[in-house]
C-alpha cells in the first residue's frame, strides 16, 4: 500500500508574539530616555533662571533640590526656596513641592506645606502659615504669567516689636494674576473672614485691571513701577475693600510723592479704603478695554501721604 505524500509540518511563526513585546520595550526605552532628558532640561532651566536672576539683580536660590516623578510627572522638591529683589522684598519657603506632567511642562502646581516667610524692606518678616497653601503658575511668557495662590485657614504672624498687630488669620486666601488682550494684566487678592489678634473681623478684597503690563520690567520693584509709570500705565480698580490691619503691616515710612494722579479725586486712596466696600466677588473675565465706571489712577513712588505704598 502506497501512502500519499504529506507536506512537511512547519513550526509556527513566533514573530507575532515577539513584535508586540519588542515595540513595548522600544516605547519604554524611548519614554525613559525622554523623561531623563526632561529631568536634565528642568535642572538646566532652573540653573539658567538662577544665573539670569543674579545678573539682573534678583535672587533666586535654594539649598537643596530633588527632581523625581518618573515616569509620567516631574516633581521638584526644594528646601529653603528663596526669591528676592534688590529693594528688599523677598519670599522664602522652607519646603516647596512643585509638580508638572511631562506632557505639559509649562504649567506647574505647587504646595508649601510649612508656609512661607514674606520679608518687607522696611518692616521685617511676616510668617505665613496655613493648613493648605498651594498654587499654580503657567504661561511664563505672558505679562503677567497666570498665577493662582490659594490658602485655607491662613495665619499671618510678625514679631511684636514691629507692630501691635501681631496676629491675623483668614479662612481663605486667594491671589490670581492673568494676562489679557491689548497688553493688559489683571490681579485679584482677597482674604475671607479675617480676624486680628483681638478677634475683630476684617475684609481685604482688591481686583484691578492695568494697562502696559509688559512695561513692568526691571531689576527691582521700584524700577519696574517707574518703567510702568513712564510708559503711561493705568490701573482700573474694579472692586476693593482694604479696611484691614494687614495694610498697616505694609505701610511705608517715606514722605508722600506727587506722582499719584487721581482721575476721580473724590475717591481717596488711603490705608483705610481703596474703594468703597461692596459685595465680594470672584475674579471675572478680563474686558477688552480698561475703560469702566470704577476709579482709575496712575502711581509713582508713594500714594496717599505714604499710606498706600506701591514701591
Amino acid at each position: 500500500m502506497i501512502l500519499p505524500d504529506t507536506a512537511a509540518v512547519r513550526k509556527p511563526r513566533r514573530l507575532g508574539l515577539v513584535i508586540p513585546w519588542a515595540l513595548a520595550a522600544a516605547i519604554a526605552v524611548g519614554w525613559s530616555g525622554g523623561w531623563f532628558w526632561l529631568k536634565a532640561e528642568t535642572i538646566r532651566k532652573m540653573d539658567t533662571a538662577r544665573a539670569q536672576a543674579a545678573a539682573a539683580g534678583w535672587r533666586l536660590d535654594w539649598t537643596n533640590r530633588k527632581v523625581s516623578g518618573f515616569p509620567f510627572r516631574l516633581n521638584v522638591d526644594l528646601i529653603n526656596a528663596h526669591w528676592g529683589e534688590a529693594s528688599g522684598w523677598s519670599v522664602t519657603a522652607p519646603v516647596l513641592n512643585a509638580q508638572a506632567y511631562v506632557s505639559r511642562t509649562d504649567s506647574w502646581t505647587m504646595v508649601a506645606p510649612r508656609g512661607v516667610v514674606v520679608t518687607r524692606p522696611m518692616r521685617g518678616a511676616v510668617n505665613v502659615k496655613a493648613r493648605i497653601l498651594r498654587g499654580s503658575i503657567a504661561n511664563f511668557d505672558s505679562h503677567p504669567p497666570r498665577v493662582s495662590i490659594e490658602g485655607i485657614d491662613v495665619r499671618f504672624d510678625i514679631p511684636k516689636a514691629q507692630t501691635s498687630n501681631t496676629g491675623l488669620s483668614a479662612s481663605e486666601l486667594h491671589l490670581h494674576t492673568k494676562a489679557g488682550p491689548l497688553d493688559q494684566g489683571a490681579f485679584y487678592v482677597s482674604l475671607d473672614h479675617m480676624r486680628n489678634g483681638a478677634g475683630q473681623p476684617n475684609d481685604f478684597i482688591i481686583e484691578a485691571v492695568y494697562t502696559h503690563a509688559s512695561a513692568l520690567n526691571g531689576r527691582d520693584w521700584p524700577s519696574e513701577a517707574k518703567a510702568w509709570e513712564e510708559a503711561g500705565g493705568r490701573i482700573d480698580f474694579r472692586q476693593g475693600d482694604a479696611r484691614s490691619p494687614l495694610i498697616n503691616w505694609f505701610e511705608p515710612l517715606p514722605p508722600p510723592s506727587p506722582n499719584l494722579r487721581h482721575q476721580r479725586p473724590s475717591v481717596p486712596v488711603t490705608h483705610r479704603a481703596i474703594l468703597p466696600a461692596g459685595p465680594a466677588r470672584r475674579p471675572h473675565a478680563l474686558a477688552e478695554g480698561v475703560a469702566g465706571t470704577s476709579p482709575a489712577m496712575t502711581a509713582g513712588k508713594n500714594a496717599g501721604k505714604g499710606r498706600a505704598h506701591l514701591y
